[in-house]
Parts: C-alpha cells; structure tokens; sequence
C-alpha cells in the first residue's frame, strides 16, 4: 500500500473513531435532580448576566460563529432574549440538537511529522 494510501486509511479509521465517540441523541435529557426543579425562580437575569460576563475571552467559537465578546456586547438585549429559552431548557432536560455539534480541527502537536495523523489532536469546538 502506498504511503498516501496508508494515510488516506488512517484518515479515515480515525474519522471513525471520533465519530463514534461524539455520537449522541438527538436531545440529552438533564439529569433527574434538574429536570423536577422549578428553575423558573432559580435561574435568574443577574446570575445569566455574570455567567456571560465570566466567559472566556478570545476563544475559538464553535458551529454558531457567536463568541463571548458578541454575547457580551449583546448586553440586556441579549440577556433577556437568553434568559427564557434557558429557563425552558432547564425546565424541560431538553437541549436544542444543534448543541450537541461541533466543529472539529486537527492540530499539529509539533512532535514528528506534520504528514502523520497521529501527530494531530482534535479541538472540538462547541456552541457557548
């Protein structure tokens, strides 16, 4: 077998693997202890507003392209439109399927060479 075939081969168990391992349903169900609570009154508009303040910064962002900086700048506006759908979510255990995707790059660890799969890792980068 040829050396790009080879590489082609590994490529594509190691596709494989990943997608095996970032397999899930199409909802995740919180766990039991959150779903029987009324986060209604739980969650509120300060502790959203401080959860997006904290986010890090200068981060990658996942399939959606929405950083921290943006939901930042959103301020109230955005707070406001976040805090019912995330009381929802935390009421119901359902997540929105597009949560469970991410946009996966391989980088180079340095070590060997940048022409071997096995010198990569894979970043998944996910929606905040």
């Amino acid at each position: 077998m040829s050396s790009l075939s080879t590489e082609v081969e590994d490529l594509r168990k190691y596709s494989e693997y990943l997608k095996n391992i970032y397999k899930s349903d199409p909802y995740i169900k919180a766990s039991e202890q959150y779903v029987d609570m009324d986060f209604t009154e739980h969650l509120t508009y300060t502790q959203l507003a401080e959860a997006v303040k904290s986010m890090p910064k200068a981060k990658a962002p996942g399939i959606d392209a929405i950083t921290a900086e943006i939901l930042e700048a959103g301020g109230n506006h955005i707070i406001s439109v976040m805090l019912p759908l995330y009381r929802a979510i935390l009421r119901s255990g359902i997540v929105p399927e597009v949560w469970n995707k991410a946009v996966l790059n391989m980088i180079w660890k340095h070590k060997g060479s940048d022409q071997d799969i096995n010198t990569y890792r894979p970043i998944a980068l996910t929606i905040i």
